[in-house]
């Protein structure tokens, strides 16, 4: 019952599947915004002011998650925000660095499970750098628009929710067969480390038969007419 009302993820809950922490942030995050922008009156609010009060708030909470813990990652959606007003309503942009800036999010997420620093720290670097990429991969005449539009990018962009759902699941299996072919108590770094690319095809495999199967036909069945549906109405706009 707990997990059917998605509490996993706010509250100290096992989710039934592993990733559905994340559906918890989300349902809390749809309910808490709307209460928020009604009771600040926030569409009335000039755009700079809203900068700042998300910035506050963003500030106030890494202090608050790095000093006495909580759901940190709550405050990842307030980067989706800022990014709204800054590209839409204040059209800020970046035509460089979008790849570098991916990269150090990699790169610092990946060396805190070497080094040990603080969690909090981790987050705040991606909030950070994932709004600077975001700014950057919306310019048209930035690299970062480009390599990312290409199309085995962009298959992998409309499969990510595929991906997000199955990706446990098939590393689940993957360990299970490691358990019974490699022998008991056997302990290698470099067995570990070599087998990320394999066990990363593995779960793109898996991924793109779930979309395929499942997400393609059912989910998206209707956004093709969706998409007709919005050219025409531009057609009949225009002339």
């Amino acid at each position: 019952m707990q997990n059917l009302l998605l509490l996993p993820g706010i509250f100290d809950i096992k989710p039934i599947i592993v990733v559905a922490w994340s559906l918890s942030y989300e349902v809390f995050y749809y309910i808490a915004i709307p209460c928020l922008v009604f009771l600040l009156n926030l569409k009335q609010w000039q755009v700079k002011k809203r900068i700042i009060l998300w910035s506050f708030i963003s500030v106030m909470g890494f202090c608050f998650f790095a000093l006495w813990g909580g759901p940190g990652r709550l405050l990842m959606f307030i980067s989706g925000i800022l990014l709204f007003e800054l590209y839409a309503k204040k059209n800020i942009s970046l035509s460089r660095g979008g790849t570098r800036f991916l990269i150090a999010a990699l790169m610092i997420f990946g060396l805190r499970a070497v080094f040990g620093f603080s969690y909090a720290l981790s987050l705040l670097a991606i909030f950070i750098l994932f709004l600077l990429l975001c700014l950057c991969a919306l310019n048209p005449k930035s690299n970062s628009y480009r390599w990312l539009s290409l199309e085995p990018i962009r298959w992998l962009g409309n499969m990510s929710y595929s991906y997000y759902l199955i990706h446990g699941l098939t590393l689940k299996f993957a360990f299970l067969i490691f358990g019974i072919v490699v022998p008991s108590g056997f302990s290698s770094d470099y067995f570990y480390y070599w087998f990320w690319i394999p066990l990363f095809a593995m779960t793109l495999v898996s991924s793109f038969v779930l979309f395929w199967l499942v997400e393609r036909p059912f989910s998206l069945k209707g956004s093709v007419s969706f998409n007709k549906l919005t050219q025409d109405r531009t057609k009949v706009v225009a002339n």
